[in-house]
């Protein structure tokens, strides 16, 4: 959990920079700053109420009853795609196949999802200081939808979803894609989850 200034939001990481602050022209310059690699859902916006009850009825109409408990438990745990490898095999479909249908449906039922409380204002207050904001999310191209829908969108430097290709959490290879990217200093990094 971040606190800051009395307002508590979970987040994935910070990390101190002090070599590559990004400035409003572009230009890198010396100053001393933090990084902050957030998580999507469950973290930035409260996404869970929507994905589940999504889940469900595509699960349902397929034949497999999940309590929302359970798909919700298992979300939390590992993902929706983790969930969709094991009902293919159970209803003779393929995974793949099973998760692209879910994202299309997906992409249409997450109309209306809000922002976590004090995400916002959180972002403001750490973006005006001059820390950099990162998402770094298993979610494809819909991260994009949630983050325009919500106001966040300003806030980030960068968003790296599905779409990079890196592998899944918690493999560190998108978080090192960011290091790298902006000459973050790992060795002063703290790490928090949302799914703790």
């Amino acid at each position: 959990i971040c606190k800051l200034k009395g307002i508590y939001v979970p987040f994935s990481c910070i990390i101190e920079t002090k070599d590559a602050s990004l400035h409003k022209d572009g230009g890198y310059g010396v100053m001393s700053q933090k990084a902050y690699i957030w998580d999507l859902d469950g973290t930035l916006v409260n996404s869970y109420a929507k994905i589940v009850p999504a889940v469900r009825g595509h699960l349902m109409e397929l034949g497999v009853d999940y309590s929302e408990e359970y798909i919700r438990e298992i979300a939390l745990k590992s993902s929706v795609g983790k969930l969709l490898d094991q009902v293919g095999p159970m209803i003779g479909k393929d995974p793949e196949l099973l998760k692209e249908e879910f994202e299309v449906r997906n992409d249409r039922e997450i109309v209306g999802i809000e922002p976590m409380p004090h995400a916002k204002e959180v972002l403001k207050r750490l973006t005006r200081r001059g820390d950099l904001c990162f998402i770094y999310t298993h979610r494809g191209a819909s991260c994009y939808t949630i983050v325009d829908e919500t106001g966040l969108r300003p806030y980030f430097t960068e968003i790296v979803t599905s779409l990079e290709g890196f592998p899944r959490k918690p493999a560190p290879e998108g978080i090192l894609y960011l290091v790298e990217k902006y000459k973050l200093d790992r060795s002063r990094s703290e790490e928090r989850f949302s799914r703790n």
